[in-house]
């Protein structure tokens, strides 16, 4: 799914955008803090990079991840992470911790049951055609057609990635760590600026992919596996001077 959100991007950078407010604002949509502002101008081509991986992520993580999108029905997909995280994180016997995590794991079947193609079509549709119009002023139907077969390849993998989590007694998906006013600080060590082109950065700040949690082992013991998505995929930059 990675590689398949690095070809989108690839792709976005290749085809001819907006001027630059305009694919700010349209990345500010689902990206609050995306600003090219004091970035240089030799750097800007990675930053955008970032923003669109981020953008792309923000939608797999909202809309399928967390059940948000069209395909899941009465949004089962939120509630029943929900349900795991207040239950299981607030038992404080590891055994019924253990036996609640195995009895949550029955969601996977009824997140499967619910996977509608017909709505899954119409999510990637209308990810695609928001994708290119906000970026591009007239999208071709080639892009078109290229842009959907990859979100398809996307949405498809993320659907099985969700039904997984919903039928692991040990994964859970927690809210998104957005960064800002109700949102954590990230500390310094968290930064990973190894794909940029330039050095001199000050001021980093960035918002990551959904981190997994891992609760309901043998011993009921929760164990933080955060670093099995948490990589960060957008920041913005300042430079001093």
């Amino acid at each position: 799914m990675g590689y398949n959100i690095r070809k989108i991007v690839y792709m976005m950078r290749g085809y001819n955008l907006k001027d630059e407010r305009s694919v700010v604002l349209a990345l500010q949509v689902r990206l609050p803090e995306a600003s090219f502002d004091n970035v240089p101008e030799d750097a800007k081509r990675d930053a955008f990079e970032q923003f669109m991986g981020a953008y792309i992520w923000h939608f797999v993580y909202i809309d399928i991840l967390s059940g948000g999108g069209c395909q899941w029905r009465s949004n089962v997909v939120n509630l029943v992470q929900a349900a795991k995280r207040d239950i299981i994180s607030n038992e404080e016997d590891p055994q019924r911790r253990a036996g609640l995590a195995s009895w949550f794991s029955e969601g996977g079947k009824e997140t499967a049951a619910q996977v509608n193609p017909e709505l899954q079509q119409t999510m990637i549709d209308l990810f695609t055609d928001s994708l290119l119009w906000a970026f591009q002023t007239y999208p071709s139907e080639e892009n078109i057609e290229q842009a959907k077969s990859l979100i398809s390849e996307i949405v498809q993998d993320a659907t099985e990635l969700a039904i997984m989590f919903m039928s692991s007694k040990a994964l859970l998906i927690p809210h998104w760590p957005f960064y800002g006013q109700h949102g954590r600080s990230w500390n310094i060590e968290e930064f990973d600026t190894h794909t940029l082109t330039f050095n001199g950065t000050h001021n980093r700040r960035m918002v990551v992919r959904p981190a997994l949690e891992k609760y309901g082992n043998a011993d009921g013991e929760k164990h933080d596996v955060s670093r099995v998505l948490c990589k960060p995929v957008m920041f913005q930059i300042c430079r001093n001077g």
